[in-house]
């Protein structure tokens, strides 16, 4: 898969690139000012976000990657620091499909990663 990690953090981030390299899957990073650019050129499969990074307007953010046309069926996952977030109240977090809790259990995110892979529904 085609995944765009969205996070500015200079120690988490190219370890959690590396990663997801080496399930197999083809990644790039950015940070949020090029992100929507980014997706529109890089065409991802999933996008994983910093929550944080985003701020205040992470679910416009979430709605604009939707919006984008070759991309609209990817899924986005949400990264931050939260136990427990609700995807389905109409809040800022139900504008992403999935949420992984940091620091990110790698195994976790492999299962989730795989389980996109093969196209099964992800419950969080």
């Amino acid at each position: 898969m085609r995944v765009l990690l969205i996070d500015a953090q200079t120690t988490g981030a190219p370890t959690l690139k590396w990663a997801i390299e080496s399930l197999g899957d083809t990644v790039e990073r950015c940070d949020a000012e090029a992100a929507l650019v980014m997706a529109r050129d890089f065409g991802p499969d999933v996008i994983i976000a910093d929550i944080a990074l985003l701020g205040p307007d992470a679910g416009k953010f979430c709605a604009d990657l939707h919006a984008i046309k070759d991309i609209s069926n990817a899924k986005v996952i949400a990264q931050g620091v939260t136990g427990t977030v609700d995807l389905s109240g109409g809040g800022v977090a139900s504008q992403f499909d999935l949420h992984l809790k940091r620091p990110i259990d790698l195994l976790v995110l492999a299962d989730m990663l795989s389980l996109l892979r093969t196209g099964m529904k992800v419950v969080s």
